[in-house]
This record gives C-alpha cells, sequence and structure tokens, in this order.
C-alpha cells in the first residue's frame, strides 16, 4: 500500500514538473534603461531630431529619417519627429571618423551642457555618432538596421541579449523593427 501511494506521489510531482516546465510563459526578454526622456522638459510624445551637414555630407539622411521613423506609432507616449532647428532639437545626429570599430553611438544626457552620458535619469538631450569609416561601406539595409538601434538607444531601449531585435547588436539579417523592440517601446511609453 506504501510503495502505490508512493508512486502516485512519484508521478504527481513528475507531472507537475513537465507541466511547470513545458507551459508557455510571456517573455519579456527586451532590456530597458531606467532612465527616460523628461517629461517636465519635453512631452516624450513628440521628441525631435536635427540632422547635422556632416550627415547630410555623407548622404546618410535617408537611413537616418528611416531609423527614427520606425519607432513612430507604436506607443501613443512616444514619437519622434525631424526639426531643421539645431537648438530646438532634443536630439542631434553626427557624423565622422570616432576612431573606433563602431558603426554608431548614442549617448544620452540629463541636459546639453552635461559632460558625461546618463541612463539612469531623466534625460532632455541625446547625441548620435555616426562613424563615417565603418558605416559607409555598410549596405543600405545595415545603416538603416543600425539607425533604429541608436534611434531605440535614444529613447531608452538598451542591448538585447536572446530574442531577435533590432537592439540586439550586430548584423543579425534582419533590418526592421521586431516584437521585442516594440513591446519594450511599449513597456517603457505605455499607453
Amino acid at each position: 500500500m506504501k510503495m502505490v501511494r508512493h508512486n502516485r506521489i512519484t508521478v504527481i510531482i513528475l507531472v507537475l514538473v513537465l507541466v511547470l516546465t513545458f507551459y508557455p510563459k510571456p517573455s519579456y526578454a527586451y532590456v530597458l534603461y531606467s532612465g527616460y526622456w523628461s517629461s517636465t522638459a519635453k512631452p516624450s510624445t513628440n521628441v525631435e531630431y536635427y540632422v547635422d551637414s556632416s550627415v547630410t555630407g555623407y548622404n546618410y539622411d535617408t537611413s537616418v529619417s528611416s531609423g527614427a521613423s520606425a519607432w513612430n506609432g507604436i506607443s501613443l507616449k512616444y514619437g519622434i519627429t525631424s526639426t531643421t532647428v539645431a537648438d530646438s532639437a532634443d536630439i542631434k545626429v553626427f557624423a565622422g571618423d570616432t576612431h573606433d570599430t563602431s558603426w554608431a553611438d548614442t549617448l544620452n544626457y540629463k541636459n546639453k551642457t552635461d559632460a558625461g552620458g546618463c541612463w539612469s535619469c531623466s534625460w532632455n538631450y541625446s547625441r548620435i555618432r555616426i562613424n563615417a569609416p565603418v558605416y559607409q561601406p555598410a549596405s543600405s539595409d545595415l545603416r538603416m538596421k543600425v539607425m533604429i538601434h541608436e534611434f531605440g538607444h535614444a529613447a531608452g531601449m538598451d542591448h538585447e541579449t536572446v530574442n531577435k531585435a533590432i537592439m540586439k547588436q550586430g548584423d543579425n539579417g534582419y533590418y526592421t523593427m521586431q516584437t521585442d523592440d516594440k513591446d519594450g517601446l511599449k513597456a517603457k511609453y505605455p499607453n
């Protein structure tokens, strides 16, 4: 009798372990910086970017505008538009030689006079630098992916390490927004 009871308990435990192991669970793999756009300085629904003449000189305008607009229409509380007034821009995009191997980089700042980046604060300004010597030979698809990725950093997204996402570093063979990226922006700026 004790053996039958022990076997039943073992079977019940085994079934529970299998159910808990293979039962579908929601995945929240996107990674967010703890900082965000300051709503006191400017509502995050209308973040403006400015394209420096260095970007125009390299003919990167299309990839920059496509990269920015990819983040629009995902959250009602976050959108990006361009401006021709440098002083009023929340994000400035530059191109040049950064003397490293990255395609581009982004830093977010508390204000325009800060010397160092701030990923865990409320920021009012972002800077995207395109590294022309590395970016120039890239395909147009990869350039677009890089700009979507960098504007994602300006929105507060960190690098993804698990799921298929634009925010995953490198040339991963996909060049458009992925579900993980969209879910991350919605979590950062919920409707």
